[in-house]
C-alpha cells in the first residue's frame, strides 16, 4: 500500500521496517570498523555483544523514526549530524553520536579534528548580573561550556565593568547549539 503525503509518495510500514533492518546492518558494519581500528575498545570497556546488539536495534529504529529514511530531504542538511552527504553518511554520523553518548569511543577518536562534531557552534548564556550570549565553536555541550569558561578567564577588567556592575559572579545559565536556538 502506497501512502501519499503532500503529493509525495511515502513508504509503507513494511518498507520502513525493511529500512530499519538495513540501518541495523549499516550500524553493525560501522561499529565493527571502530572495533577493528581500536576506536571502540569493547573488551576494555567490558561491553557485551548483547548490549551492543540491543543498542544497534534501538538506534536503527530511532534513526528511522527521526529521519524517515530516504523520504528525508538531505539537501536541506542535518546540522546535528554534520550535514551528511546522504542516507548512509547520516546513519554513520548518527551512530558516531550514539557511540559518543554511550561513552564507547576513545578520547583520541572523540578529539580528532576530522570528526564532524568539531567546530559546531553553540550559544552559551552567561549570567554576569546581566545575561550575555556568546558563540563558541565546540564538539559537545560540555566542550562549549569549557570554551565559555576559557572565554571568561580572558575577559579584561574594563570589559567586565562595561558589561556588568559586579564581576564576581559567573554562571552558565544555558547552552544551546546554534541550530537548536531557533526551535
Amino acid at each position: 500500500m502506497t501512502i501519499l503525503t503532500h503529493g509525495k509518495e511515502r513508504l509503507s510500514q513494511e518498507q520502513r521496517d525493511a529500512l530499519v533492518q538495513q540501518n541495523i546492518a549499516e550500524m553493525g558494519m560501522f561499529i565493527g570498523g571502530l572495533i577493528r581500528e581500536g576506536q571502540f575498545p569493547q573488551s576494555d570497556l567490558d561491553v557485551s555483544s548483547s548490549v551492543i546488539s540491543h543498542s544497534i536495534m534501538s538506534w536503527a529504529k530511532e534513526f528511522e523514526d527521526k529521519y524517515q529514511g530516504p523520504d528525508f530531504d538531505y539537501g536541506k542538511g542535518i546540522p546535528e549530524l554534520g550535514d551528511p552527504a546522504g542516507y548512509l553518511d547520516a546513519i554513520d554520523n548518527f551512530t558516531d553520536l550514539k557511540m559518543r553518548e554511550a561513552g564507547w569511543l576513545t578520547e583520541e577518536y572523540i578529539n580528532d579534528e576530522k570528526r564532524f562534531w568539531h567546530n559546531m557552534e553553540y550559544y552559551v548564556d552567561i549570567e554576569f548580573r546581566v545575561t550575555r550570549t556568546i558563540k563558541v565553536k565546540a564538539f559537545s555541550k560540555e566542550d562549549a561550556i569549557a570554551q565559555a569558561e576559557a572565554w571568561w578567564e580572558q575577559v579584561s577588567l574594563p570589559e567586565a565593568i562595561e558589561n556588568a556592575d559586579d564581576m564576581d559572579e559567573f554562571y552558565i545559565k544555558e547552552t544551546l547549539r546554534v541550530e537548536d536556538a531557533g526551535k
